[in-house]
Formats: C-alpha cells, sequence, structure tokens
C-alpha cells in the first residue's frame, strides 16, 4: 500500500514536471521574435532616423525601442518612449510610453533588398505617432 501510494506520488510529480516543461516551451515559441538582433538595431536606426527628420518635435524627445515582430501574425509593435518634454519653463524629464502595431506582411516587405523601409510602413508609424502625441503631452501637463 505505502508502494503504491510513494508511486501515485512520484507519477503526480513527473506529469506536474512535463507541463510545466511543456508549457514553458509553449510559451517560449509564442513570444519569439522573428527579427534577428542586426534587424533589430537597422530597424531602430532607420526608424529613429525619421523621427528625428518628421515626427520628433522640438516640444519631446522621443525613442522607439522594444522591436518585435511575429510574421505569421503579420504584425511588428514597438514601444515610443516620451523621455523630456520642453516647456517655456524648463524640461521636464519623466517618461510617457506609448505601444504601437503594424501591419507586415512578411520580413521581405520591411527589409526590401533596397535596405529602407517602405512608405506604407513609415505611414503606419506616423499616425500612431501621431495618435500618442496629444497622449503624452496630456500625461506631461498632469504632471
Amino acid at each position: 500500500m505505502k508502494t503504491r501510494d510513494l508511486l501515485k506520488k512520484i507519477n503526480m510529480f513527473i506529469v506536474i514536471i512535463l507541463f510545466q516543461w511543456v508549457g514553458s516551451i509553449c510559451n517560449a515559441y509564442a513570444y519569439q521574435n522573428d527579427l534577428t538582433e542586426n534587424e533589430y538595431y537597422a530597424l531602430f536606426e532607420e526608424f529613429m532616423d525619421e523621427c528625428f527628420e518628421r515626427w520628433c518635435t522640438k516640444e519631446f524627445q522621443i525613442s522607439i525601442s522594444d522591436f518585435f515582430c511575429s510574421f505569421k501574425k503579420k504584425q511588428c509593435s514597438f514601444t515610443l518612449d516620451f523621455f523630456e518634454y520642453r516647456t517655456e519653463q524648463g524640461v521636464i524629464e519623466d517618461s510617457f510610453v506609448s505601444l504601437c502595431s503594424i501591419t507586415v506582411q512578411s520580413k521581405e516587405e520591411l527589409f526590401p533588398k533596397t535596405f529602407r523601409v517602405p512608405d506604407h510602413i513609415m505611414e503606419q508609424t506616423e499616425k500612431c505617432v501621431n495618435r500618442a502625441y496629444p497622449k503624452a503631452i496630456r500625461y506631461y501637463e498632469s504632471l
């Protein structure tokens, strides 16, 4: 009787360990970024260059980072960090973060042979920045 109870406990322990192991594998697979490290940094540079040219204003310092792409889901996301706000009274250093999501059909669409992110992807990004911008202003004004 005691041996049987001990075997049941051992079996239950093994089943629990297996469920945790399978769960961790599925979880890791679900959150796998389809971007390589080099692609991540290439996007960072491209988006920040575009930000300085078009979106980043004299009022805010903005950083675009945390790129995550799932080409299976046809989506990339990233964060906009409005980390500095300049007013007539001075500079307020804080952080207002907004999450952006854009539709990307494939890695080839995001990284074409021209090595320049296509305009329609930059337009999606600009729309996201423009939606987040007034929220960031309201946030800083509430401080």
